[in-house]
């Protein structure tokens, strides 16, 4: 059976989401649902251990005293709900399937707040002839900051999330097909921790502890030998929280 992937869309200025829905609306049926407002704060290690393995980790504040982690990779989804503040290694997970993917990857490190979102979701479901659900749609509206730094919220770009449901593949097609006739929605590969990261700057994950100096031919020895140092200098303080 074809595994049928998320994905995701921003909507460019002059593209509003009641312009969406009544597209979609033509298509499908549909069936309105407001979310609560969330806020979320992923996490990751200071060498973007899972971002790198193409994971994400997340957490959700649960009634003040507990937090709902929430972990996502390659299309799986698992959640559990822990006391207090979210672990701060992968081995303080609660035993059972989170921690048996997250400890792996983060060995030894730190888990690291990276940004936090706050955002309102509208919820599209898209129903077939018989009231079925065959796609969900998330409209989403946010602001992000770096809950380390201290920094100022910046709006997000409105979101587009694509949701299939297993058994209905051509569906899945068709709403991709209508999608790419809209102007001013343009594909957003990494979805809202994507998104998260241009606004405020921050590098796709990737090693740092791979050292990128650029040295020219008939540069001087010393001044090569400083750059080296300086790019081991800024490894090791990346290093020292996690």
């Amino acid at each position: 059976m074809t595994r049928l992937r998320d994905s995701s869309f921003a909507l460019a200025e002059g593209l509003t989401p009641a312009a969406v829905q009544a597209r979609l609306g033509e298509r499908f049926g549909l069936r309105v649902l407001d979310e609560a407002p969330e806020s979320t704060t992923w996490y990751d290690t200071f060498d973007a251990r899972l971002g790198r393995a193409g994971a994400a980790l997340a957490s959700q504040a649960v009634n003040g005293s507990r937090q709902r982690l929430l972990w996502r990779a390659k299309g799986d989804r698992l959640e559990a709900v822990v006391p207090g503040k979210p672990p701060a290694f992968g081995h303080e997970l609660p035993s059972g399937p989170l921690r048996r993917q997250v400890a792996p990857l983060v060995a030894m490190r730190r888990l690291l707040p990276q940004f936090e979102v706050h955002r309102e979701r509208l919820l599209l479901e898209l129903l077939d002839d018989e009231d079925k659900v065959v796609v969900r749609v998330g409209l989403e509206h946010g602001r992000v900051r770096e809950p380390r730094t201290g920094e100022p919220w910046r709006d997000l770009p409105i979101l587009l999330h694509v949701r299939p449901v297993r058994g209905y593949v051509d569906e899945h097609a068709a709403l991709l097909e209508l999608l790419e006739e809209l102007p001013g929605l343009a594909p957003v590969l990494g979805g809202t921790t994507s998104a998260a990261r241009r606004v405020l700057g921050l590098p796709e994950p990737a090693d740092p502890s791979t050292l990128r100096v650029q040295l020219a031919p008939r540069m001087r020895a010393d001044t090569g030998l400083r750059q080296v140092l300086v790019a081991l200098l800024d490894t090791l303080e990346l290093n020292l929280d996690g």
